[in-house]
């Protein structure tokens, strides 16, 4: 019975382990789970069977085909040759009722290149579904990156707050006794109620925003009703390049970018296809043909090179490529947009990083100073030299500063972590 009672310990242990829900943990439940995710792939295997499709389209078509049919006259089950002398087995026979099974093959011998071209796009679209599928991902993982040190920030603001919390309610002590003993005015006492009161209030918007984070994060992972640690993480500061050279690596690296550039080459190839209309369609047809009628049967077997072209179609050829030239025009001004912003988003990223790196050096230098002002104001209160809203907002001032430290250090990671996304490097 004991050792049913330890696995059965061991099994919720392990089981509540497996969901320990870390930063990685969360990030490879979001990988796993994440609709985005799951239809991007299905995308690619979409692109890559229509890929084939395109290929074999190359083989033409094998058909079986079957006809009845009805007379009011007598027909000859294939058609009549005459050969001399006439004689009545050389006359094929008739009925009013045929029956024609026939296999054919017709295979595109020339169709203006666009058999190929068409190849060629769905190639590309394969590549594009494998490219929106990394995307994605690389998405998913900043968002999940992004989420998760939200919830650290706001666990660190909650602990500042909480802290504050205690620290004030230290200080209603002390006012409270020093009322009864006539050492303190019992308004300093309602003063100090109210910022009770206000800390109080913040608490719970925190714990509602974290709260917030917390579904946000269940979405991205597919989970319910899974509780959120928001576990510190060790980081170190990372240095980056200058300015252009990391401009180059997100040139290099980004998937938007690879993604517009192909989409000009499906624009163009279906520019060419458009083109390519005023060409001729040539066709090899084979076909083998069984006629059933009047208790008779006729084996009949043909091939045969079609080609038509069109002449004259009221100019639609015409607009097909005033259409398609237009689309791959814009397809490349779509790059040109797509590479602007790129460099417009590494610009921002850097500024935003070394706004980071110095909001953390500033808010360390200022949590050492506020927290010498807290122990002043509160040693002035306490003797009677001091005021009570100098105390109090020294107080206030530090645990702010302390949860801005806190703010100021993870932002700074998670600045780190969005140069990486701008730049395609790995997250």
């Amino acid at each position: 019975m004991k050792s049913k009672i330890k696995l059965l310990i061991l099994g919720v242990f392990f089981s509540t382990a497996s969901f320990s829900l870390s930063l990685d943990k969360a990030i490879e439940l979001s990988l796993k789970n994440n609709n985005a995710i799951l239809k991007a792939k299905n995308n690619i295997y979409i692109k890559k069977e229509e890929h084939k499709k395109a290929i074999v389209s190359k083989l033409g078509e094998i058909n079986l085909n079957a006809d009845v049919s009805k007379y009011n006259t007598p027909r000859l089950l294939i058609p009549f040759v005459p050969k001399l002398p006439l004689s009545s087995n050389s006359i094929p026979p008739s009925a009013y009722n045929m029956t024609t099974l026939s296999v054919s093959y017709t295979v595109p011998l020339f169709t203006g290149f666009k058999l190929l071209k068409n190849i060629k796009i769905s190639d590309l679209a394969t590549t594009l579904a494998n490219y929106s599928y990394h995307l994605t991902k690389r998405e998913i993982v900043f968002n999940v990156y992004s989420l998760y040190i939200n919830g650290i920030i706001l666990k660190k603001e909650l602990l500042a707050q909480e802290k504050r919390l205690e620290a004030l309610e230290e200080l209603y002590k002390d006012v409270s006794l020093g009322v009864k003993l006539g050492k303190f005015a019992p308004v300093d006492l309602m003063k100090v109620q109210y910022e009770l009161t206000l800390t109080k209030s913040n608490i719970k918007i925190i714990k509602d925003n974290i709260n917030t984070i917390k579904a946000s994060l269940n979405t991205l992972t597919g989970l319910k009703d899974i509780s959120w640690h928001f576990e510190p993480i060790k980081f170190k500061k990372e240095h980056f390049e200058n300015l252009q050279k990391l401009i180059n690596i997100a040139i290099r690296n980004r998937y938007e970018l690879k993604i517009a550039k192909d989409n000009e080459k499906i624009a163009k190839n279906k520019l060419f296809i458009a083109k390519s209309s005023y060409l001729p369609n040539i066709y090899f047809n084979y076909t083998y043909s069984k006629i059933i009628g009047g208790g008779a049967e006729e084996l009949q077997w043909s091939y045969n090179l079609m080609a038509s072209m069109p002449i004259f179609d009221f100019g639609k050829r015409y607009f097909d490529i005033l259409s398609a030239n237009k689309e791959y025009l814009n397809t490349k001004r779509d790059y040109d947009q797509t590479l602007l912003n790129i460099r417009k988003e590494v610009v921002e990223a850097y500024s935003k990083l070394n706004s980071a790196k110095a909001s953390l050096e500033a808010s360390k230098k200022a949590l050492s100073y506020a927290k010498e002002v807290m122990r002043i104001e509160e040693l002035k209160y306490k003797t009677g030299v001091g005021d009570m809203y100098d105390t109090l907002l020294a107080i206030s001032n530090y645990y702010n500063t302390l949860a801005n430290v806190y703010k100021d250090k993870y932002t700074l990671y998670l600045t780190q972590k969005y140069m990486d996304y701008v730049l395609g490097e790995k997250l």
